[in-house]
């Protein structure tokens, strides 16, 4: 399969190299990124699993992968290396941090209900939750494309990605909570 640099069977080790890491520390950095990302998983879960209202999942989410972005902005091409290079791996090593019902399986559950019972836009739950996630990673990923093509210096890009929380938070209440 080939990844988005255009190399086949890119290895976990490729990445550090990508990001400048030399290679008797690469064991060191690739350890980071999953520490980081199972550290994530578990809060995540809690946020998804919790009784809240869908807006306020939403907005407890936003605050937490954008802080971790923030820390780990190349976690995300960490995290699309490993799962394209072997997804069954990538799910039995990280998702064993989840415990119980799967915490997307209950937010989209709660997703539909909100929408029959008025509270949210009708829409399919699935593309509501893969909207959310693509807005809070594609700056990020994206980001030499988008700084480029926008001409957007690194201070007022980092500005602007430390903004999202709240800019994305109205941007989604506008957009899926009814009147």
């Amino acid at each position: 399969m080939r990844n988005w640099s255009g190399e086949t069977g890119r290895s976990t080790g490729s990445l550090p190299d990508s990001i400048g890491v030399t290679s008797p520390s690469r064991p060191k950095c690739t350890s980071r990124f999953q520490d980081a990302f199972s550290e994530f998983l578990p809060r995540l879960q809690a946020i998804l699993s919790s009784k809240d209202p869908v807006i306020d999942k939403i907005e407890a989410y936003l605050g937490a992968h954008l802080q971790l972005l923030q820390s780990r902005p190349d976690l995300p091409l960490f995290i699309l290396n490993e799962v394209y290079r072997d997804p069954e791996r990538f799910f039995t090593k990280f998702m064993h941090h989840l415990q119980g019902a799967s915490p997307f399986s209950i937010l989209l559950e709660q997703i539909a209900e909100e929408m029959e019972a008025g509270i949210l836009r009708p829409m399919n739950p699935r593309e509501l939750w893969f909207n959310v996630m693509s807005m809070v990673v594609f700056p990020v990923i994206a980001r030499p494309i988008l700084q480029k093509i926008s001409a957007t210096p690194d201070r007022e890009y980092v500005a602007i990605l430390e903004q999202r929380q709240q800019s994305l938070l109205l941007f989604i209440r506008n957009a899926i909570v009814l009147p």
